[in-house]
């Protein structure tokens, strides 16, 4: 239907898609890096009656640390850390090609970070940090009343002893695969998303299905 090359235009020869395609509606949205690893730009393939459109965001810096796009219709964020802070996770928003604003979430290392996804208002960031020499997963749960507003940490559950890899979403459901330190083994945690999102559900009563898949390596994707 369409094709995209980042040689093709001035500015981007040298650059990338850094691991980010989101698909939203009818637009196709990537997140490029250039052959310096220092300067971003957001690229919209966007599909119109007759023909596609490329769209070339300004380009922008963002921190060198987990650098991850996440859409949620028109509104795209990007995050990642910042090597003078590496304790502050930067969000950057965007709602369709208008920039919005800076947002900072406090208390989460952009080194840990492995994944971000963004529901509005809730912006959901999957890590793993160590603690006395024990690997510890996490997923926290960020609510931005309007999306112009300061973030507010609303609940946090732990996986002790477990590597966080990827984040997955559904309609119903949202999901992340975990890995055990020491024996590598791979499972795939489910959870109801009413009960993830909300604030009055405490993480230990946040209910959810574990599923062992052994130590063959996995990875997520998509479904429906």
């Amino acid at each position: 239907l369409h094709s995209f090359d980042v040689r093709n235009h001035e500015g981007l020869e040298d650059g990338w898609v850094n691991g980010n395609i989101k698909v939203t509606g009818n637009k196709v949205v990537l997140l490029l890096t250039d052959g310096t690893h220092s300067t971003n730009q957001l690229v919209v393939l966007q599909e119109g009656e007759h023909n596609w459109e490329n769209k070339i965001l300004e380009p922008f810096t963002t921190p060198r640390f987990n650098i991850r796009l996440a859409v949620d219709g028109d509104w795209w964020a990007v995050a990642g850390g910042d090597v003078s802070r590496p304790d502050i996770l930067k969000v950057k928003l965007w709602k369709e090609e208008l920039f919005r604003q800076d947002i900072e979430l406090p208390g989460v290392s952009a080194r840990d970070v492995r994944d971000v996804v963004l529901e509005s208002p809730f912006l959901v960031v999957g890590g793993a940090g160590r603690s006395d020499e024990t690997r510890n997963g996490w997923i926290q749960v960020f609510l931005m009343e309007d999306l112009n507003s300061a973030p507010s940490l609303i609940k946090t559950l732990q996986f002790p002893g477990f590597y966080f890899s990827e984040l997955l979403c559904t309609r119903l459901v949202w999901g992340c695969l975990m890995e055990a330190e020491g024996n590598d083994e791979k499972s795939l945690v489910l959870f109801e998303k009413k009960a993830l999102l909300d604030a009055a559900t405490l993480p230990e009563e946040t209910g959810r299905n574990i599923i062992h898949l052994g130590t063959t390596y996995y990875t997520l994707v998509d479904m429906n």
